[in-house]
């Protein structure tokens, strides 16, 4: 059977792979430090507010959008503005208005009960009287005299027409409440009317209010961007007639970031020592994406 041999180099190779394989899973610390370092570079680089070409700086600012709002959009805008405050004043409206209907039925119904009331109190009497016609009648043998029965028949339509007269101020009472019931209905639909129509004039001058700070809104970044390109244009002029191409990375700030990234990589391979050579080759495709082809050759140079 043939023997195999390996060398120091191989058998330290393959060490390092078994525990590249047992931590893959979990990143270190010190790489997720070093993610976060290239990180804030990386935001430092984009907000710088210039691209600098040999001295020349050229404003590195996007233009600014802005979009209108539609007609829709700003109607809903008022409304919704407007509206809540009218909506509470209508509401109070409907309630007193309730309130006031509610305390004019409540009359109704005590009046009912009056009514009621007089009527049987009236009965009563009456009963009363016809009770003691009759008994006096009898004591004097005059059980059926014409006069007693005329007495009889004029008590009875004494109380007929008393309780025609309770029936009637009823009614008239009760028409006079059902009169102020319409009163307070017609009352609530114009104070109604006049409030949506208050709404209506201040929604629409409140549109117009914001019609006119949307289109100051709008002219404001019209004019940023004029001038933004503007000046962009003499720059670039400038450059184009020294030239010099205004590549993004060609500006000092790219070469300035480029810079600090590789520090950033450098002094975190070096802690691996003479492993570091392999991480490097191992994270090539991270590194790439950080500094370029170029400043992936330079660390393996460096460290071979």
């Amino acid at each position: 059977m043939a023997k195999f041999k390996f060398t120091k180099k191989q058998f330290e190779e393959a060490s390092a792979d078994k525990q590249q394989e047992g931590t893959a899973e979990e990143e270190s610390e010190e790489k997720k430090k070093l993610k976060e370092k290239l990180g804030e570079i990386d935001s430092e680089y984009k907000s710088a507010p210039n691209r600098t070409y040999n001295g020349i700086a050229v404003p590195n600012v996007e233009e600014k959008t802005y979009e209108m709002p539609s007609d829709e959009q700003v109607a809903k805008k008022a409304d919704e503005e407007i509206s809540p405050l009218y909506d509470a004043k209508i509401q109070s409206l409907n309630s007193e208005s309730e309130f006031q209907r509610e305390s004019v039925e409540n009359e109704k119904d005590e009046l009912y009960q009056r009514a009621e009331q007089s009527l049987k109190e009236l009965k009563k009497t009456y009963d009363k009287a016809r009770e003691n016609t009759s008994d006096e009648a009898i004591k004097r043998g005059l059980a059926r005299s014409s006069i007693i029965l005329n007495q009889l028949k004029d008590l009875e339509n004494s109380e007929i027409n008393a309780t025609g007269g309770i029936l009637s101020q009823r009614d008239k009472d009760l028409s006079a409440l059902s009169k102020k019931i319409d009163e307070i209905k017609l009352k609530l639909l114009n104070d109604t009317n006049v409030l949506n129509e208050e709404r209506a004039k201040e929604i629409n001058e409140r549109l117009e209010e914001l019609l006119e700070k949307y289109r100051a809104e709008e002219k404001e970044v019209i004019e940023y961007n004029n001038k933004l390109k503007a000046q962009k244009a003499e720059t670039l002029a400038k450059l184009k007639s020294a030239g010099i191409i205004a590549n993004e990375t060609n500006s000092e700030e790219y070469a300035n970031m480029i810079a600090k990234k590789t520090k950033a990589l450098y002094s975190y391979y070096f802690a691996f020592g003479k492993n570091a050579l392999d991480e490097i080759k191992k994270d090539r495709q991270f590194i790439i994406e950080n500094v370029g082809e170029k400043g992936y050759d330079s660390l393996v140079r460096y460290y071979e």
